[in-house]
């Protein structure tokens, strides 16, 4: 706390103290969080083209399946379809919370706020 001639108290808070601080750990668990988004979408996107590859031996000349009875390939169909959604979800949201977290980082930077009785001085550099 700063105390001015005209009797009034400001406080100045400091982006690299508690609340820069702050937005630098909530950046960090962003960027933790798009790791594990990451992560676990390639995961379901490895189960998708592994289920789309049990049906790549179709028979083009007459479009059946030769290998597998038809239970089988509409399963697989199925599991491909459900984790390839899956993976898509999970990876677009992995892009937005790297993306939040990068946001948080850039505004988590540090600057200096000082009140003076001339006025306010803030220093800082822009990313």
């Amino acid at each position: 706390m700063r105390r001015l001639s005209l009797g009034l108290v400001l406080t100045a808070a400091c982006a690299h103290g508690p609340a820069g601080a702050s937005l630098r750990t909530g950046a960090a668990a962003s960027f933790v969080g798009a790791a594990v988004l990451a992560g676990t979408g390639t995961y379901f996107a490895v189960e998708s083209n592994t289920a789309r590859a049990q049906l790549a031996p179709l028979d083009a000349a007459h479009g059946r399946v030769t290998t597998l009875t038809q239970a089988q390939a509409f399963s697989a169909f199925q599991q491909a379809t459900n984790d390839g959604r899956a993976a898509s979800v999970l990876l677009v949201g992995a892009a937005c919370a790297g993306l939040g977290g990068a946001y948080l980082w850039w505004k988590g930077g540090p600057v200096d706020v000082a009140i003076s009785p001339a006025g306010v001085a803030v220093r800082g550099s822009l990313p």
